[in-house]
């Protein structure tokens, strides 16, 4: 049986250690066909995949800049709620998914994100997001999904 590619990308790196357009650019790529793409994304990433086969050192990095730029927006299209893609806030050398700083875990709830120890009954928050801080210091995010005729938790991600 075939596995399905997931929609959403996956919390961590992609790629470390480098800001070079011609490291990035497959390591991009790579990132992107892990990935269940709408059939324009798949399209620009195809096209983006041919025109830069075998590049070495670029010489004019003004098309390849906009290849990344794609794949930006791409990548950032399949992130987690309240992740973004893009240089890691602590190393502008490591690429990835992460969560934004949006996210109050030190902090006190949002108009966005409830917080709490306990994940209560969709009807009694107000907010579309739970985050559920537990006493180790564990954080999962829910958003209320529709269930019926009514909502349901759904696991955005968690970070133990």
């Amino acid at each position: 049986m075939r596995r399905n590619k997931p929609k959403t990308l996956s919390i961590g790196s992609v790629s470390m250690g480098t800001t070079r357009t011609e490291n990035l650019l497959p390591a991009f790529l790579d990132a992107c066909l892990l990935l269940r793409l709408d059939k324009s994304e798949l399209e620009t990433v195809r096209h983006i995949s041919a025109e830069t086969e075998g590049i070495g050192e670029v010489e004019d990095g003004t098309e390849i800049e906009s290849y990344i730029e794609d794949l930006l927006d791409i990548l950032n299209n399949h992130c987690p709620d309240f992740c973004y893609f893009g240089a890691n806030e602590g190393d502008g050398a490591d690429f990835g998914c992460w969560i934004s700083s949006e996210v109050p875990f030190h902090g006190d709830p949002t108009d966005e994100i409830a917080k709490g120890g306990d994940l209560p009954p969709t009807k009694s928050v107000k907010q579309d997001y739970f985050l559920l801080v537990n006493d180790h210091g564990n954080c999962t995010l829910y958003r209320k999904q529709r269930a019926g005729r009514g909502y349901k938790w759904r696991e955005c991600w968690s970070l133990v």
